[in-house]
C-alpha cells in the first residue's frame, strides 16, 4: 500500500545519480488472441471466408435454412450459433482480414434479402438495445470457452435499417434488456434478412420494435464513444480484457495495439490533463477503473529508451507500425512510503510510437520529457527483494500510458539551467565527488534503510506473453 508521509521531500546528488542505474526491459511483442479461446485445430488450409465456412458446412446453401418462411425456431437459432462460434475459433490474423475488407453496406434503397452472402458487411450507426439469448448448441459447436454467452444488439444505420447483431463481443458494460444510445461499428456476415432470435427481452416488450431489416453474425461489436480517442477508431470494448494490477497478458494484447495504431488519429485536448500523481499509482483509488482511455499529461525525467520491434503481421496491421518505443519516465510526486522505503519520485512505463529527431535512446538516459498519452493499466510486476527483506513477496504497480509521441526539452549548453562551464583543473574533482557521494549514500542507506534509487523499483522487463494464434 502506498501512503502520503509528512515530511518535505529531500532530495541528494547521491538519488539521482543512482537513478540512472537501471535494468533493460521492453514489452515484446503479442501474437493473436488467448489459443485457448479462439484458434480452432481443425480450421482448414483455405484463406477465404466462403471456403472456411463451406469446410464446415456453412456456407450460403448450407444456411438456406435460415432464409425458410418459418418462425425463428431452436434449429435456425443451433445454426446461427455454429455459424457464430466458427467465426470465433477461425485465426486471428485471417479473421482480421477477413473483416479489414468488409464491403460497406448499400447507402439505403437495397432490398436486404440482397445482402445476404458470404461476404461480411461494414455497418455504422447507433446500438439501441442489447439484449440476452437463450442458447441452444450443443457441447460439440457451442461457443468457445472463456467467451461470453451469445447476446443480440439492434443496430439502427443512417439509413433508419434496423439491424441485429448475433455476437459474443458486446461491451460489458451496456446494460442488457435496457435502451441505450451508443456509436458503434460491425463487419459482421448476413445471415437472413426480416426475422432473427428471440431475445430474453422481447417476452416483456423491452426489445424495441419487431423484426429486424437483417441479421448479421459478428465477432464483435466495436463501441466507439464520444471521446477523442473513440473518434479515432478505438474500440473502448477491447479494454474489458484489461485488468489492472497485474502483468500484462496475451488477452491484453488487441486492446493494447489498437490503441497504440489510434493515437495517430487522435485529437488531444488544447489544454493538458494532469490528475494527481497519487490518484494514478494508489491502488485503493481506481483510477484506471472509471478513466482508462481518457488523457493523461505527465511531466518527468525519462531514464531509459527502448526500441521495440513488433514482428507479428497482426499486430503489426492492429498498431500501424513495425516498431515503436517504451520510456520510464520518473515523475514527481508528494514523499511517498512504499514497502517502508520512502520516495519523492515514481516510475510511470510510455509506449510511444515515436520520438523527437535527436532525443537519446539506451538503458542511461536522463532527459527531461512530457508525455500526453492515453490511460493504459496500471501495471504490476514483483520488486527485487534482497538482503533482510529475501524471501519476501513484495509487488509495485505503475501506470502504463500509450501515445503518440513524447515532448522532450534538451537543455543546450550555456543555455539558462544548463551547467555553466567549468576550468579544466577542476575536472578530476567533479568526477570523483559523484563517485563518494554514491558510495556514501550506500554506506548511509545500509544502516538506516533510506530511500533507494528508481533502479531498485524498475521491474526487469515489462512483458506482454507471445502467443501463436495470430500465426
Amino acid at each position: 500500500m502506498i501512503t502520503r508521509a509528512d515530511r518535505v521531500p529531500q532530495r541528494s546528488l547521491a538519488f539521482v545519480v543512482a537513478a540512472t542505474v537501471v535494468v533493460a526491459s521492453g514489452i515484446p511483442r503479442a501474437r493473436g488472441a488467448d489459443p485457448d479461446t479462439a484458434v480452432d485445430v481443425g480450421v482448414p488450409a483455405t484463406s477465404t471466408l466462403p471456403g472456411y465456412l463451406a469446410a464446415f458446412g456453412l456456407d450460403r446453401p448450407e444456411r438456406s435454412l435460415l432464409e425458410e418462411p418459418l418462425a425463428w425456431d431452436d434449429a435456425k437459432q443451433h445454426l446461427a450459433e455454429r455459424v457464430l462460434a466458427r467465426l470465433l475459433l477461425a485465426p486471428a490474423e485471417r479473421a482480421a482480414e477477413w473483416e479489414s475488407a468488409a464491403a460497406p453496406i448499400a447507402p439505403d434503397g437495397a432490398d436486404p434479402a440482397s445482402l445476404v452472402g458470404d461476404v461480411l458487411l461494414r455497418v455504422g450507426g447507433r446500438a439501441l438495445q442489447v439484449a440476452s439469448v437463450a442458447a441452444v448448441a450443443t457441447d460439440a459447436d457451442a461457443l468457445p470457452s472463456g467467451v461470453p454467452d451469445a447476446v443480440v444488439v439492434r443496430v439502427r444505420d443512417p439509413a433508419g435499417r434496423v439491424i441485429d447483431v448475433l455476437t459474443a463481443g458486446a461491451p460489458r458494460g451496456w446494460p442488457r434488456g435496457m435502451p441505450i444510445d451508443e456509436p458503434v461499428t460491425v463487419a459482421g456476415l448476413p445471415l437472413v434478412a426480416g426475422t432473427g432470435p428471440p431475445s430474453a427481452a422481447a417476452a416483456t416488450g423491452e426489445r424495441p420494435g419487431a423484426a429486424a431489416d437483417l441479421l448479421l453474425a459478428a465477432r464483435r461489436v466495436a463501441w466507439h464513444p464520444r471521446t477523442p480517442l473513440g473518434a479515432a477508431g478505438m474500440d473502448y470494448g477491447l479494454f474489458d480484457g484489461v485488468v489492472d494490477g497485474q502483468g500484462l497478458t496475451a488477452a491484453e494484447g488487441d486492446a493494447f495495439y489498437t490503441l497504440l495504431g489510434a493515437t495517430v488519429r487522435a485529437a488531444l485536448p488544447a489544454t493538458p490533463v494532469t490528475p494527481p500523481i497519487t490518484d494514478l499509482i494508489d491502488p485503493a483509488r481506481r483510477w484506471f477503473t472509471r478513466q482508462r482511455g481518457d488523457v493523461v499529461t505527465l511531466p518527468g525525467v525519462c531514464r531509459r529508451v527502448t526500441r521495440i520491434e513488433v514482428d507479428d503481421p497482426l499486430r503489426r496491421r492492429q498498431a500501424e507500425l513495425d516498431h515503436y518505443w517504451e520510456l520510464y519516465v520518473f515523475v514527481d510526486t508528494p514523499l511517498l512510503q512504499v514497502h517502508g522505503e520512502l520516495h519523492d519520485t515514481y516510475p510511470v512505463v510510455c509506449c510511444v510510437r515515436e520520438l523527437p529527431p535527436g532525443m537519446p535512446t539506451g538503458q542511461t538516459v536522463n532527459e527531461p520529457v512530457t508525455v500526453t498519452g492515453f490511460a493504459f493499466k496500471r501495471y504490476a510486476y514483483p520488486l527485487p527483494v534482497t538482503g533482510k527483506a529475501a524471501g519476501v513477496s513484495r509487488r509495485l504497480e505503475v501506470p502504463l500510458l500509450v501515445a503518440r509521441g513524447v515532448a522532450w526539452r534538451p537543455v543546450a549548453a550555456g543555455a539558462p539551467g544548463a551547467a555553466p562551464e567549468r576550468p579544466a583543473t577542476l575536472l578530476p574533482l567533479l568526477l570523483v565527488l559523484p563517485l563518494l557521494a554514491v558510495v556514501g549514500w550506500w554506506l548511509w542507506s545500509q544502516r538506516h534503510g533510506s530511500r533507494t534509487g528508481p533502479g531498485r523499483i524498475l521491474p526487469d522487463r515489462v512483458r506482454l506473453p507471445e502467443d501463436e494464434a495470430g500465426s
